[in-house]
Formats: C-alpha cells, sequence, structure tokens
C-alpha cells in the first residue's frame, strides 16, 4: 500500500515538471524573454547606448525598468500613458537590472526627452494622475507624483 502511494506521487511529480517544462517552452513569458534577450546583447554600457540609439531610430522606444516598485498600480497607468501616447514600451527586468540595461534606459531617455521635449516627464505624470484618478472613481485621494516616475534611471 505504502508503495502505491509513493508511486503516485512520485508520478504525479513528474507529470507537473513535465507539464511545467512543456508550458514554459511553449508559452514564454513574453517579458522574461525580452530581458533574456537585452541580457544577451547588452554586454557593455557601449554596446547598451549603441542599441538604444538604433532602436530610437527605428522608432522602437524601450524603457527597461528593475527593482521594486512602490505602487504596481501607479507603475501600470504610467506604462499605459507611455504605450498609448508615445508608443513607448515599458519593460519590467524583475528585482534586479544590470548596469547595461541602466546605460540603455538612460541612453533612451536623453533621446526620448530630446524628442519629446524637456517637460516630456511631467506630462506623462499629468496624463498618468487623470487617468489614475478615473480608476480611483474619487474613492481616495492620491495622485502619481514625479517621484513615481523618476524611478526610471537617467529621468530625475
Amino acid at each position: 500500500m505504502k508503495f502505491l502511494k509513493l508511486s503516485v506521487l512520485s508520478a504525479l511529480v513528474i507529470l507537473g515538471l513535465i507539464a511545467s517544462v512543456i508550458l514554459f517552452y511553449f508559452f514564454p513569458d513574453r517579458n522574461r524573454a525580452t530581458i533574456y534577450l537585452f541580457e544577451k546583447k547588452l554586454q557593455t554600457c557601449g554596446i547598451a547606448r549603441e542599441l538604444a540609439q538604433a532602436d530610437f531610430a527605428k522608432g522602437t522606444y524601450r524603457i527597461i525598468r528593475g527593482g521594486m516598485p512602490h505602487d504596481h498600480t501607479k507603475n501600470e497607468v504610467i506604462a499605459a500613458v507611455l504605450k498609448t501616447d508615445y508608443n513607448i514600451e515599458v519593460i519590467y527586468s524583475g528585482c534586479v537590472g544590470t548596469p547595461e540595461m541602466d546605460c540603455y534606459t538612460i541612453a533612451m531617455g536623453d533621446l526620448l526627452v530630446t524628442k519629446y521635449g524637456k517637460n516630456f516627464c511631467n506630462e506623462v505624470v499629468e496624463k498618468a494622475n487623470k487617468q489614475y484618478q478615473l480608476q480611483l472613481k474619487g474613492s481616495v485621494s492620491d495622485v502619481i507624483s514625479n517621484n513615481n516616475f523618476s524611478l526610471y534611471p537617467g529621468w530625475e
């Protein structure tokens, strides 16, 4: 009887592992795959800056962000404004980014500020606040501040 329980448990564990491998292989997390490719390409800060310039020239605008966000909802609203109003994709690298990812984001940030003007960050925060207040529907008096957007390296 013990052998049967042990073999059933073993079979379930093996099936779970196989299912996990299949899910991760056939349905990868797009963000994780993007970060993996960036980590492979961004071997030095110089390469990161060159890639940011090349992406910008192609009209591919990305900001790579790492660390623990203070407020997920506010970050989601800011990311939505960046995507819908400016066609800028925010890619989350997880808890820890790399200096090369920061170099990419700083270079891209400089190019975006050149394109959209020095008040770009303030405009994003204002638009994000309008959307955020609509989501709150007056239930809480909370705002998105420039501190929420200055979490991106090089944009302070």
